[in-house]
């Protein structure tokens, strides 16, 4: 057995053991069946602030059968550097991408990010697609704001693994959207 660290959002570092055969589980494991595609290599987009646990579980793997794996640096702030991804995908001729793609939805791909809230705030849905727009950029712009409450919902609705509905989701944002335009 080895330690592992994992940080929190507390920022208080927690180590925990973890058995060799895990590891070596990770080295041998090919999870995505990567391979070259069509004679050229897969290359992954791996975005995680847990470098230490996370990103070796992606990237050993990835680097065992061939592939490369692009690490964006973190925004100013340590997180997801949202607006430095794309130049990543582009320059390094991402194939592959496994985290924070909802985060890169862009209405001129023909995707319009619509946000749901648990509940409303202070905030007006104006007020909402102004901050997106001034923290993203236009090119992240909203097409639309609404609460679960608005909605119908009082949670979000899940399968049997706790994954949400998203086709029930979808209905829901298209009727909600219809019935205010209307």
């Amino acid at each position: 057995m080895f330690g592992e660290e994992s940080n929190t959002s507390s920022g208080t570092p927690k180590g925990y053991p973890r058995h060799v055969t895990a590891v070596s589980h990770v080295l041998e494991n090919n999870p995505w069946d990567m391979k070259n595609v069509k004679g050229k290599p897969v290359r992954f987009l791996l975005s995680t602030t847990n470098f230490r646990n996370i990103a070796p579980q992606f990237a050993i793997p990835a680097w065992k059968a061939g592939g490369t794996v692009v690490m964006p640096p973190p925004s100013s702030s340590g997180g997801f550097n949202a607006p430095g991804t794309p130049d990543a995908i582009e320059k390094d001729g991402v194939t592959t991408l496994l985290l924070m793609l909802h985060l890169l939805i862009d209405a001129r791909l023909g995707q319009e990010p619509f946000t749901i809230l648990k509940a409303r705030g202070t905030r007006s849905e104006e007020e909402i697609k102004v901050h997106v727009i001034e923290m993203f950029g236009k090119n992240y712009s909203l097409a639309g704001v609404a609460s679960l409450g608005d909605l119908g919902l009082g949670d979000l609705a899940l399968n049997f693994k706790a994954r949400i509905l998203m086709f029930e989701l979808k209905k829901r944002v298209a009727d909600f959207r219809k019935n205010k335009d209307e």
